[in-house]
């Protein structure tokens, strides 16, 4: 039953910001997350480090770089890890991670997630690595919307979504926008 109502504020989440930390065995239930950018169920901005083990369940929202657990992931690891419930916010918004640019394996994501640019029901935008990963969300945006990854410039490999996704231009069943490796 975290709940954090802060709208205008950037770095929102259980922790709003950690440099090269490790996080493991956390769980959270039921959490209801406002922030503006970089807003995660467990963490607003990761730079390096490692969460594994770990998970978010409940609603998340705020504006740009928004997940469900992670809001921006930069340069770390996330494994073994989920995030169940709704992601809602504007822009480079997904289901696990608004935007990845570390690694990102053995992990899952389901539920809802709406937005309006770069939406994906794992991850908003990846320019780092999926692997071993699904999501079984309902995504639904504007422009670059995918089921797993709304714009992909990374490397997917061994990944898979399942759910409805939504959208008006850009829009994929695996990924939004692809520019790199599947």
């Amino acid at each position: 039953n975290l709940y954090i109502n802060r709208p205008t504020q950037s770095y929102v989440g259980l922790f709003g910001y950690s440099n090269n930390a490790t996080i493991i065995n956390i769980g959270l239930n039921n959490v209801d997350i406002t922030g503006n950018s970089y807003v995660g169920g467990l963490l607003g901005y990761k730079y390096g480090g490692t969460i594994s083990n770990s998970y978010s369940s409940g609603t998340v929202n705020g504006d740009f770089d928004i997940g469900g657990l992670v809001g921006f992931n930069e340069n770390g690891t996330i494994s073994n890890s989920y995030a169940t419930g709704n992601v809602n916010g504007q822009n480079r918004v997904g289901g696990l991670v608004g935007i990845n640019i570390g690694t990102i394996s053995n992990s899952y994501s389901s539920g809802t997630v709406i937005g309006k640019f770069v939406v994906g029901g794992l991850v908003g935008y990846n320019d780092g690595t999926i692997e071993n990963s699904y999501a079984t969300e309902t995504v639904s945006g504007t422009s670059f919307v995918g089921g797993l990854v709304g714009n992909n410039f990374g490397t997917i490999s061994k990944s898979n979504s399942s759910g409805t996704v939504n959208g008006q231009s850009g829009v994929g069943g695996l990924v939004g926008l692809n520019y790199a490796i599947i």
